[in-house]
């Protein structure tokens, strides 16, 4: 041990003499390491970077990790994987987020660039100096998008309701459907709710902070229509934790 650290020590003082900086040349060293690291080599490090808790790394829902892990290994890896990062040049991305759109549709390219994005911005926080090709296109360059009505009317919730007395489902799958149009939440909120986030006496619903994407609890007022439904559900589904069991 203590003849590896005269050996370094020596081979510092020939450095300096020679006008060099050792910690210069570390730090070029390390860049080198870091340059020649592929596309796919700065990816995996975001990956396990961004799910390690300990990392330091904005938290984010399992479900948008794998979403995006999703999005890079079937539309991303194998184009440009192996590529060096200096390779990825914004024209290369653009025409990847082309093909992408159209074999897959606009949403998945949209996820292409922004996954790009994400690890670039990754090795840049690495202390790599690399511009990062995904900022010089912009979101509406490969898909825009019609913002979407998300509220039915009083009139078509109405029929809505009085067509589902007519369709050929099983009453209790009718009454689900009915009980999501009454609460206005979305179906992932639906299928998980146990009888303990259900408040009779306060006619309410209280989606728990783990179930919510922003991470913050939810609190569903119940009308008398929407408590009946419950209330139905008691009836049938007592011996299970869940509002609604089902496969």
């Amino acid at each position: 041990m203590r003849r590896r650290a005269r050996s370094l020590l020596a081979r510092a003082r020939r450095q300096v003499e020679r006008g060099e900086s050792p910690s210069k040349a570390k730090v070029e060293k390390r860049t080198a390491s870091a340059e020649a690291f592929t596309f796919g080599g700065w990816a995996e490090a975001y990956f396990k970077h961004t799910a390690d808790p300990k990392s330091g790394a904005e938290k984010l829902a399992d479900s948008t990790l794998s979403m995006r892990r999703s999005v890079y290994d079937r539309a991303i890896a194998g184009e440009l994987s192996k590529l060096k990062l200096g390779e990825v040049t914004p024209q290369r991305l653009k025409h990847l987020c082309d093909e992408v759109k159209e074999k897959r549709g606009p949403a998945v390219a949209v996820h292409v660039r922004e996954v790009v994005l994400l690890v670039f911005r990754h090795a840049q926080g690495s202390r790599l100096d690399m511009s990062n090709p995904a900022e010089s296109i912009r979101t509406s360059a490969i898909a825009t998008f019609e913002p979407r009505e998300r509220a039915l009317s009083p009139s078509e919730v109405r029929a809505v309701l009085t067509a589902l007395d007519h369709v050929a489902a099983a009453p209790t799958l009718r009454s689900a459907v009915k009980f999501v149009l009454l609460t206005g939440v979305c179906k992932s909120e639906f299928i998980d709710p146990t009888w303990k986030e259900i408040d009779f006496a306060a006619a309410r619903w209280t989606i728990p902070a783990e179930r919510m994407k922003t991470g913050k609890a939810h609190i569903v007022p119940l009308s008398d229509q929407a408590l009946d439904i419950p209330t139905a559900f008691r009836t049938m589904f007592g011996v299970s934790r869940y509002l609604h069991p089902g496969r």
